[in-house]
């Protein structure tokens, strides 16, 4: 029989024991399960709920951007060199703060709703 003994021990009293047995133990825990399972269902739904209507989501998205200096290379090799990458990362950074600009963001969009079916879009958003 599996069984665990715990050992407990009051101060002013006699030593007591309790013998556990493992497969009751088991057992117990197995009758339960119905409890258990309901328990796990009802969290999931209410952390569903929880993210759903009071967590605000956030997106976010990232494209690495290099941008050749075609110019420098028309008349050399297409070796870049290091004036070019320092000129391409300063460009790339420029355009970040650029396209990052509410009245950049706000034309863009107004542009794409002209031009593009707004069901489209959202396909893609």
């Amino acid at each position: 029989m599996s069984s665990v003994e715990i050992a407990k021990e009051d101060p002013g009293t006699e030593q007591e024991t309790i013998q556990l047995d493992l497969r009751q133990l088991f057992r117990m825990i197995l009758s339960k399960l119905w409890l258990i399972v309901i328990c796990a269902v009802i969290g999931a739904f209410v952390s569903f709920l929880f993210a759903t209507f009071l967590v605000t989501p956030k997106y976010q998205s990232s494209v690495p951007l290099y941008v050749s200096n075609t110019q420098a290379h028309a008349d050399t090799s297409m070796d870049a060199n290091n004036q070019d990458l320092i000129t391409s990362r300063s460009l790339v950074e420029t355009y970040i703060v650029i396209l990052e600009n509410v009245v950049v963001e706000n034309t863009l969009s107004d542009y794409m709703l002209e031009h593009y079916d707004p069901a489209l879009l959202a396909q893609g958003f």
